[in-house]
């Protein structure tokens, strides 16, 4: 059995500055203006087994199953724990309720949302459940990860320079 974890690059949007957009925010940005497009996700066949090897990195605080471009299920750490069934389909478990926001939604609401609830990652869907990007609220709570940041990341982790 192959590997179900796919990396996704959904589209290219110009590179940030760099600020930091939660300090900054206006009432005119989203959280399209924030989210990234680069992000693994986990194949509609995918089992709980590969969601287990998928959070062995501890930059992952959400598994996404996509199927056809459509978020199936938004899946965290704690959900792992309802099952011991490794073979058990991972788009069972997890939810989007709670994890996951429109890009047209308000940057600074969503952000004080997601620091009284303790969140670090939101999925980004539309009203079809497309998956558009993932809103990573980096660990100072201050401002969101940018699709530079996780592509050195993963060069990183391939040991590329």
């Amino acid at each position: 059995m192959g590997s179900r974890i796919v990396l996704q690059h959904l589209h290219t949007r110009p590179a940030g500055d760099g600020r930091d957009l939660v300090t900054t925010a206006t009432t005119t940005e989203s959280v399209a203006d924030a989210m990234v497009t680069t992000m693994k996700t986990l194949e509609f066949d995918a089992t709980v087994n590969d969601v287990r090897e998928f959070f062995l990195d501890d930059h992952v605080h959400m598994a996404l199953v996509v199927r056809h471009g459509k978020v199936v299920t938004a899946i965290e750490r704690a959900d792992l724990s309802r099952t011991r069934d490794m073979r058990r389909w991972a788009r069972d478990l997890g939810t989007l309720v709670g994890r996951s926001v429109r890009p047209s939604d308000d940057l600074a609401s969503v952000h004080r949302a997601m620091v009284e609830s303790s969140r670090r990652r939101l999925v980004v869907v539309d009203a079809t459940r497309e998956l558009l990007g993932l809103l990573c609220l980096k660990r100072h709570g201050r401002s969101f990860c940018r699709d530079e940041d996780v592509l050195a990341r993963q060069l990183d982790v391939l040991g590329c320079d």
